[in-house]
């Protein structure tokens, strides 16, 4: 039972059944490991740009907390335990966000296709790793024509709500310099709006293009009824 490998699409970071309660310390584990980048990036926090390689997360450990719905000081714990005892990460604390280094990353990203071929398939090693790849170029093609894909931006946001499908369209229908500023824009939004009820859901920060505002009070501003002057009654 403890042989094999099974595939987890990325899409299940966002989906309601894994988000919808506390995390128990295992699903957190297997976050982390969706979370790390496949490929060397980078982050922006409050506007500096962080270098994240592969294998690495670059939450920090309030994003997790929320993420997690954990307290600050057990999701903590649990890192430094990950770190010290399971020895499965490292941390790097000493940035303007934590750095979660997953240890023998590649580990997590074999295929043991080559290794135990399905005879009763009737297909060869060959062939399977051959429609494995065109599966993945397919599941890919779109995403591979975007600078930033969408899940980078939806686990950045923070706020997975509204109609998922739809937010990923009008991400798509973006620029290469849209995506960007709107990357770039999240870290201060979420500092000026830290309670999430208060943030847009995702398909309308995208829809309005909240990022080209000089001011997000202006932004929240615009959205109140104006207040009345006393020599106006």
């Amino acid at each position: 039972m403890n042989q094999g490998w099974i595939k987890l699409h990325r899409s299940l970071l966002g989906h309601d059944l894994w988000l919808s309660e506390p995390f128990t310390r295992g699903q957190a584990w297997v976050d982390l490991l969706m979370l790390a980048n496949h490929q060397d990036g980078f982050i922006r926090v409050k506007g500096r740009r962080v270098p994240i390689k592969r294998g690495q997360v670059g939450y920090s450990q309030t994003t997790l907390a929320q993420r997690w719905q954990w307290s600050r000081k057990k999701v903590s714990n649990f890192l430094k335990e990950l770190r010290n005892e399971e020895q499965q990460i490292e941390l790097d604390t000493s940035s303007a966000t934590t750095i979660v280094t997953i240890r023998n990353y590649d580990r997590y990203q074999q295929t043991d296709l080559l290794q135990e071929p399905q005879k009763s398939s009737g297909r060869t090693t060959e062939e399977l790793q051959k429609n494995t790849n065109k599966n993945e170029k397919n599941d890919n093609k779109n995403h591979l024509a975007l600078n930033i894909p969408f899940l980078d931006f939806w686990n950045a946001y923070g706020k997975q709500w509204g109609n998922k499908s739809n937010a990923e369209k009008l991400w798509s229908e973006l620029t290469d310099t849209e995506r960007t500023k709107a990357m770039e824009h999240i870290p201060s939004y979420k500092e000026e709006t830290p309670g999430i009820k208060y943030r847009q859901n995702p398909e309308r920060y995208l829809k309005e293009k909240t990022w080209e505002n000089t001011s997000l009070r202006e932004v929240r501003t615009s959205s109140r009824r104006p207040k009345l002057k006393l020599d106006e009654w």
